[in-house]
Order: structure tokens, then sequence, then C-alpha cells
């Protein structure tokens, strides 16, 4: 059995949320709205040696090489360094996207377009678009833009909508008495809420029963996050298979994986 620890799959606010779409609270779904935190921008620092504690090739691993310096191990530092992630678009993004396609039913394919532009900072460590906006659409004709305005999700169909703003913040909807709709669990379109993502884990071992969050949908979600990043860095529409997992782009298609550092082993000592 295999679980990915993503606690919005078991947080009411955004569970509520993807019901009420699932169920057609607010009628045939046609937008989602995403909104993201802004990336940092770190500064440039001058190298020195690894602290005697640090085995900093092992951190590096099959990542290229870069001298080491106080702040790039830094989780809120290194999140926003192209060689280790992919910036605010794939970090904040793994939680209110999730939402996003599993409200769309999405959660086992994935976008089929998208087009991003983006700002990533001159002469800085941070080489991730801080200030971005991507637009995706999925081959059922909803049409999602994820922009780096501030947390928020915004679900719009042919008869209202509903919305979070913030990080499990506010909800709001129109019309109003949506928020008042409760589905019992045979009525739902979507699984029981678990209690938390340990307790649901535990509890299929001993069932057998798919976990709420398995890999198949983590890797939906991967994908849609960083094939909107490659438009960014393009600068280009998109078209994407989600079938056979390829671009209808060759330079496109080459970015879906890079070299690695081939000999971080042997240099770590590891090998």
């Amino acid at each position: 059995m295999f679980h990915l620890g993503l606690e919005d799959r078991s947080s009411i606010r955004y569970h509520k949320l993807a019901e009420w779409v699932r169920n057609g609270a607010i009628g045939e779904l046609k937008r989602i709205l995403v909104g993201l935190p802004a990336g940092r921008v770190a500064p440039k620092e001058p190298a020195e040696p690894p602290p005697p504690d640090l085995d900093y090739e092992m951190w590096l691993g099959p990542a290229p090489f870069a001298p080491y310096s106080r702040s790039r191990t830094e989780a809120m530092v290194w999140r926003q360094v192209r060689e280790y992630s992919g910036g605010m678009l794939t970090d904040w993004g793994a939680h209110f996207v999730d939402t996003a396609q599993v409200a769309n039913f999405a959660e086992e394919s994935g976008p089929t377009e998208m087009e991003g532009r983006g700002r990533i900072p001159a002469d800085a460590m941070t080489t991730t678009p801080t200030e971005f906006e991507v637009g995706y659409r999925y081959g059922n004709g909803v049409e999602m833009t994820v922009r780096s305005t501030g947390p928020s999700i915004r679900f719009e169909g042919t008869r209202g909508w509903v919305s979070c703003t913030g990080r499990r913040g506010r909800f709001e909807a129109e019309p109003a008495d949506i928020l008042q709709i409760k589905y019992e669990v045979s009525q739902s379109r979507l699984w029981p809420r678990p209690p938390t993502e340990h307790r649901d884990f535990l509890d299929c071992v001993r069932s057998r029963k798919i976990t709420t969050y398995p890999p198949e949908h983590a890797h939906r979600l991967s994908t849609a996050l960083h094939i909107g990043l490659i438009s960014i860095e393009l600068g280009r529409r998109l078209r994407w298979d989600p079938v056979a997992k390829r671009f209808d782009d060759a330079a496109a298609n080459a970015l879906r994986s890079r070299p690695t550092r081939k000999d971080w082993m042997r240099r770590s000592g590891s090998a």
C-alpha cells in the first residue's frame, strides 16, 4: 500500500469545495481560478566551506554542482532554485492545483494545453519565476488560470461559483445557499474524507482499499505543474498528450528530463 502525504486531501475546507463542484452544486464546471503566493527573491551569496556536519555532495545529489553558501540549503531558498525545485508554482501549486484537478475529475489525467509567462529575477540565487500566470485547458473544456496573486481557489460553473480565499480561509459562494449543501456518503461523488492521511494509510493497510492519495494522482499533479513551468520557460503555448505523456513540441519534450551529475556518488564517498 502507498499513500503520499498531501494534507489537503483530508482538509475539510478543500474536500467540501471539491465535493460541491463534483456533485453539481454550481452546475457544469467551466473555469477554475487558482491564486498562489509570489516567489521569494534570494540574493546571491559568496561561496564558503560547508559545515562539517553536512554532506554537501549528498545534499546536491545528481543536481549540477554549485558552491555551498549559507542560505542555499534552507527550505525557503532551495525551493526557488530551478536545479532543485520549480518555485512557488510547484510548491504551493501542489496544494491548490490538486484540489482543482479533483474537483474537475482530472486527478488521473491532467490538462491538454497550457500557456504561461513569468518573471525570473536577474542576478539572484532564485532561478524560478517569482511572478507568473499559466493558463491551462483540460480535455473536457474546463479552463484553469494559475496566478501569483496570493492563496485562493475559485470554481465557476453554469449556475454559480464557490471559492476559498486564503490558506484554508473563508468560503464564499453565489448563490450563498450553496454553502449549506451537505451530502450523505451514498450521494457524494467524492470519497469520504479521512480523519488524517496517516489514519487513512493505516486503515488501507488493513482493508487493502486504495488510499486517499495514491501515486498516480501525485504523478498527474506534478506533471500538470511541471508542464506549466516548461511553457513559462519556452514562452509559448504547448499541447500535451496525457496518455502518451508527450508534448507536440520537440524543445518541450527535451525538458521532460535533464542530465544528471554522473559522478556525485563517487564524489560524496557513497560509492
